[in-house]
């Protein structure tokens, strides 16, 4: 099922919340390849994009956090850790098995289900306290 990203889910960080949206349109291009009966050709493109996403997001939220002495750093990078071993489990299962129905399923619902739970959770209180330290935060 396709889920837009929506303006509640705005951590007013420009750059973070573009990452956000690029995500969420690149898992819904899945929604739409598993309803046109395309997901098996998608799914490799799909764990691709989120290998290159998960870096550059994690790190452009990192360095964030690091320049303006986020207080919990520690917790919030190991959320984004946990996220990369779980993704590190579909990678080998997608190598080793190639793609299947269930590893569509369980990348997209679960890809989902952990972005706007970190967004509406953990991201939005990095906003806040970034909005807090730096005026003007909706434009960086």
């Amino acid at each position: 099922m396709a889920k837009e990203w929506t303006q509640d889910m705005a951590v007013g960080v420009v750059e973070i919340d573009s990452q956000h949206k690029a995500l969420f349109e690149h898992l819904n291009r899945l929604v739409q390849a598993m309803s046109q009966g395309e997901a098996m050709r998608e799914i490799g493109q799909t764990l691709d994009f989120l290998a290159r996403y998960a870096q550059s997001h994690f790190a452009t939220e990192e360095q964030y956090m690091t320049q303006y002495g986020y207080p919990s750093l520690e917790t919030h990078r190991l959320q984004h850790r946990t996220f990369v071993s779980e993704f590190g489990t579909w990678m080998a299962e997608f190598k080793g098995k190639g793609a299947s129905a269930t590893l569509v399923l369980d990348v997209h619902r679960r890809v989902m289900d952990w972005l706007v739970n970190h967004i509406t959770k953990t991201d939005k209180l990095l906003g806040k306290f970034l909005q807090s330290r730096v005026v003007g935060a909706a434009a960086m």
